[in-house]
């Protein structure tokens, strides 16, 4: 989706509501700035990343960064974080956040992660929110994570042209 390229100069974007299964072509024009979040997205390795900050906070920590992450809406959860890369790896050992572990029946760790109180992502907050950690996705440790269809709970645009990520108010 995100090679897509109009030849439909009268529609040049796409509209997604995933709350209600809509997706279409749309001629939209940007009517009221402040209530919409623009993320300006570029392709690495045929990926849509946006750069943005994340914030967790727990009880007692508080953990925020800046950094670049992948764009997956084959990803059903909210958020998933490159243990691997510099900057989570970093951020996990100075904050003091306590990974949590899943093992299956014989007792063999299956995945981490770790419990927030309060997620932010860009100028969205979610609460009470599980997020996988992994270092099972070796190629993707450039990035510091998946930001999934979970973020997703708004309408939003696409703008391959300008290539602008555009999340719309929920009505």
């Amino acid at each position: 989706m995100q090679n897509y390229t109009s030849n439909d100069n009268n529609n040049p974007f796409i509209y997604i509501n995933l709350q209600s299964g809509e997706l279409k072509f749309t001629d939209y024009i940007d009517r009221n700035e402040s209530k919409v979040q623009k993320f300006k997205y570029h392709i690495v390795d045929d990926l849509p990343v946006i750069q943005t900050n994340l914030n967790i906070k727990t009880d007692t920590i508080s953990a925020t960064i800046e950094s670049d992450f992948i764009i997956d809406f084959g990803n059903a959860s909210l958020l998933f974080l490159m243990k691997n890369n510099k900057v989570i790896s970093e951020m996990l050992e100075n904050s003091k956040l306590s990974l949590s572990v899943a093992t299956n029946k014989e007792g063999k760790v299956v995945a981490e992660g770790l419990y927030a109180d309060e997620l932010t992502i860009g100028d969205y907050t979610f609460s009470d929110v599980s997020v996988g950690v992994t270092t099972k996705l070796k190629s993707f440790d450039k990035f510091a994570g998946l930001i999934g269809l979970k973020f997703f709970q708004s309408p939003f645009i696409i703008d391959f042209m300008n290539h602008k990520l555009i999340l719309l108010p929920s009505n």
